[in-house]
């Protein structure tokens, strides 16, 4: 299967008088980079089943500005908040099936499953993505890195100068 998880866009910054931490929005750069990954991602070639995101504004808004470009439903996911972790993924895959998946949430939780699913040790940026394969059910060493993406490369595929 394939696997993409695409961290929220830029929003804006954290303990912002009025906002509680759930409810930050996208800045207007973060819906600009949430429309490029769609874009890129479809340019890519994912198709995905779904874009699964997290409950929280600034995941949610990405998922919709991405997906509205990949033509995807949208689903909130509980387990997608700020905690994410490898069992969480097991519950998710087993309850959302499809041959690609576009996951939509936070960090440092994708490193950090990036880093236990495929031994890549890396630090996914606002906006960044990355797409894994994975065998369902999960296997230890059964996954690869197949790619993982910065905002200005993901610009770049879609279309547009960083």
């Amino acid at each position: 299967m394939r696997l993409v998880l695409l961290r929220h866009a830029t929003a804006i910054a954290r303990g912002a008088p009025g906002f509680d931490d759930r409810d930050r929005p996208l800045t207007s750069d973060g819906e600009r980079e949430s429309r490029l990954a769609g874009r890129a991602l479809k340019r890519s070639g994912v198709r995905p089943g779904a874009v699964i995101s997290s409950p929280y504004e600034r995941a949610r808004a990405t998922a919709r500005i991405a997906a509205a470009e990949l033509r995807s439903d949208v689903v909130e996911d509980d387990r997608l908040e700020p905690g994410f972790g490898r069992a969480d993924l097991d519950a998710l895959l087993a309850h959302h099936p499809a041959s690609c998946l576009v996951l939509v949430g936070h960090d440092p939780d994708f490193s950090d499953l990036l880093h236990q699913i495929s031994g890549v040790s890396c630090s996914m940026a606002k906006g960044g993505a990355a797409r894994v394969d994975v065998a369902v059910p999960m296997r230890p060493g059964q996954h690869e890195l197949r790619w993982l993406l910065r905002p200005r490369q993901i610009a770049l595929m879609a279309g547009e100068g960083a």
